[in-house]
């Protein structure tokens, strides 16, 4: 779970008038929205690219980091950036890579003695069997040559010679196995295919592209593997981080932070893992933050003060305190690290605005003008074959302007017998956005297959006709018929 979603669930908590309304839009991937780095010169900027380049993505297909918009490719990036500005050299970092993640982390394998088999063996396999046909023939021409015999002796010597081809035949058969064994032992011996397969499990789970029902039943193999593997490999920190981030979005917490506790004794300077640890803390302990937790941000801010987990965590620990205005602190520099205009930017400026009214700085907060009110009637259309108990999200939303919700509400299938009340009035966005500057809505009706709010493969969606302040129908009808597609 990214940081903002929890810092804006953590801030519905105590003051939420609406369920779940900014967390519609905030539990997303905050990690993929920070490529921002800096260099110290272009010679650096260089290295970067051209390393990004020959480093391959864990977790998608054929794709080198540069290409990669996956969250295991941006967390590579940042550490390859952080490497860099440490002043380490194109050789450490690769070293430190491999033996983090293996060899399958080059874009292209070294060739090197425990691979030779491999990149050789072929070569070596075909001009064996080449070498070997070659005698099969030449046997098997022998066994046939004109010679003036007996039709007794013919019939002898062909006894004799035909036996002997098929030995050669079998012979060459029997090589050809022995070598395809051998290669295979040896690649398991490496751990090549096994981490492979592994390693493209997890690009299935954490592509975001499948259902809820297969999500579920993809985790439960991937995470069967990892366990398999890790009782025979318990040093592979690559797969225990895997592991580790696997049972995060699981949930469970537990075997999580044994993990976690384990990586990062092995990496005391890594600051991502130190804050992702921090944050399964924090959500093992019912989201309220404990002292172990408290010292690894800390630390984590040490060693990176731009680090956009510890930011966030930490403004939520202030907030928890009443301390607003170091709240408002962290939240501020966890701003500066997020691309402006994004609805990540847009819901922590909310936290912000939230922290500053309860300390009393507020300043220049926009006023509500004309609050909007109306009633939707949403229909579920029959091909979506929707379920009583799952769940329905209605939201009122700018059509120019803002994309936050400007009012939302969460329901079932069951329920919408009855028409919605959309109140910008009972919004907690009330007071951050001034309704009149915007002049026309639409309203946004979602059929969620996993009850979460942000859009995924599987889900369906219906939306409203436009209209304005002056012209909003009696009641806004929407029927729930686009299925959302990757």
């Amino acid at each position: 779970m990214a940081v903002s979603c929890l810092v804006v669930n953590f801030l519905l908590r105590p003051y939420s008038l609406v369920s779940g309304i900014i967390a519609l839009i905030l539990c997303g991937n905050l990690y993929a929205a920070i490529e921002s780095y800096e260099f110290q010169n272009d010679q650096q900027r260089e290295r970067y690219q051209q390393l990004s380049e020959e480093l391959r993505c864990l977790k998608c297909q054929n794709q080198n980091l540069a290409d990669s918009d996956s969250q295991i490719a941006a967390d590579l990036r940042r550490e390859l950036h952080q490497q860099l500005l440490d002043g380490k050299s194109d050789e450490a970092i690769i070293d430190f890579m491999r033996d983090r993640y293996g060899d399958f982390v080059l874009y292209k394998p070294r060739v090197q003695r425990s691979t030779l088999l491999l990149w050789w063996g072929p070569i070596g396999l075909i001009s064996l069997v080449a070498v070997l046909l070659w005698r099969s023939r030449r046997s098997s021409s022998a066994s046939i040559a004109p010679i003036v015999l007996s039709a007794d002796q013919s019939v002898s010597s062909s006894n004799k010679k035909i036996p002997a081809a098929r030995w050669v035949n079998l012979l060459s058969l029997v090589f050809l196995l022995a070598i395809a064994v051998g290669s295979l032992a040896i690649y398991r011996h490496l751990g090549s295919l096994q981490a492979i397969e592994i390693t493209e499990l997890g690009q299935t789970v954490f592509s975001g592209q499948l259902s809820p029902e297969q999500q579920v039943q993809q985790q439960d193999i991937l995470l069967a593997e990892l366990d398999k593997w890790l009782s025979d490999h318990p040093d592979d920190e690559r797969f225990t981080y895997m592991r580790a981030r696997l049972l995060s979005e699981a949930g469970q917490w537990d075997r999580a932070a044994s993990d976690y506790q384990k990586l990062v004794v092995s990496f005391p300077e890594q600051d991502n893992m130190l804050a992702e640890y921090a944050q399964v803390l924090f959500l093992k302990n019912d989201r309220s933050m404990t002292p172990d937790a408290m010292a690894l941000l800390k630390q984590t801010l040490q060693l990176n003060p731009h680090n956009v987990t510890a930011l966030g965590l930490l403004g939520m620990a202030a907030f928890e305190q009443k301390d607003y205005r170091s709240a408002v602190d962290f939240w501020q520099r966890l701003l500066r690290n997020i691309p402006q205009g994004t609805p990540q930017a847009e819901a922590i400026a909310i936290g912000v605005a939230r922290a500053k009214e309860l300390s009393g700085t507020a300043t220049d907060q926009p006023t509500v003008v004309a609050d909007v009110s109306l009633r939707v009637q949403v229909n579920v259309a029959p091909a979506v074959q929707a379920k009583p108990d799952e769940t329905i999200f209605v939201l009122l939303r700018a059509v120019n302007g803002p994309r936050m919700p400007l009012a939302a509400v969460k329901t079932t299938v069951a329920a919408l017998a009855q028409p919605i009340q959309l109140d910008t009035a009972a919004s907690p966005m009330r007071g951050q956005i001034d309704l009149a500057a915007i002049e026309s809505f639409e309203v946004v009706a979602r059929l969620s297959r996993s009850g979460q709010p942000i859009p995924a493969a599987g889900d369906w969606e219906g939306v409203s006709q436009v209209f304005g302040k002056g012209s909003i129908p009696e009641v806004v009808a929407i029927s729930i018929e686009r299925a959302i597609t990757p």
